[in-house]
């Protein structure tokens, strides 16, 4: 465990769920960082390509071979999703509230060009970047970490403008009230076979079910008042966990 970087956690403006905060700091603990902190160890690349693909859809669907714009990659953690990124964009903005994630960013994406990072969740871009800066913004799995859903929605509102007319923001991975009960009770049959015990699973089904769920209804209304169409999207990747989340595209 790395506890100087737990402390670092504890303490950041944008307070993180717990979960998140120990798991991350039980992760970086060498320089070795791989995929499981944003993926299961089980993942294959091929799982990643397809993960990627998926979301770039929803960034630019109908012209992925359009003039490669600026992207503002909100909670970049690693990088990895770069690696695909940087086909597509001229540019890319990497945000992220733990220096140690930007470095392991900066080592990944070393031979990338175009690449700028910032330490910050997204609620102070307006402080780094004028209104209407980016062509595009992707946020994946903030919506499960920030501990209040108050500091998401003021993510929300602070990249909703920065965001140029005709532009998308694309939200991965909401943890989705409607899916919530289904999920958890789909747990335990899930689980046992994989050999957890009895008092694991209902740990992880506690857990679960203290994390912000979210009205899909609820985000969509409020980017719409800033000025966004939205579309609400399954989220398409096939890990346990993904199926009680839901992606949101929105236009503006």
């Amino acid at each position: 465990m790395n506890h100087g970087l737990l402390e670092k956690l504890k303490g950041l403006e944008v307070k993180l769920q717990d979960s998140y905060v120990q798991n991350m700091a039980a992760t970086i603990d060498s320089e070795n960082l791989i995929l499981q902190v944003q993926r299961s160890p089980q993942a294959t690349m091929d799982d990643f390509l397809f993960e990627v693909g998926h979301y770039l859809k929803l960034l630019r669907p109908g012209d992925p071979d359009a003039q490669p714009r600026k992207l503002l990659h909100v909670a970049c953690g690693n990088g990895l999703y770069n690696l695909v990124f940087t086909a597509f964009y001229r540019e890319i903005v990497n945000l992220d509230p733990v220096e140690e994630m930007l470095v392991h960013a900066r080592r990944i994406c070393r031979n990338l060009e175009g690449q700028t990072y910032v330490r910050d969740y997204g609620h102070n871009i307006g402080r780094h970047y004028p209104p209407h800066s980016f062509d595009d913004v992707f946020c994946i799995g903030i919506a499960n970490i920030v501990a209040d859903a108050a500091d998401y929605f003021a993510i929300l509102d602070a990249v909703s403008h920065v965001v140029k007319e005709g532009g998308r923001l694309v939200l991965g991975r909401i943890p989705d009230l409607a899916k919530r009960d289904p999920y958890l009770a789909s747990l335990p049959a899930i689980l046992a076979p994989k050999g957890f015990s009895r008092e694991r699973i209902e740990q992880i089904v506690r857990d679960n079910r203290a994390v912000n769920w979210y009205a899909m209804e609820e985000i969509t209304r409020f980017l719409k008042e800033r000025g966004g169409i939205c579309t609400i999207h399954p989220v398409n990747v096939q890990h346990i966990g993904h199926e009680c989340m839901s992606d949101i595209s929105v236009q503006f």
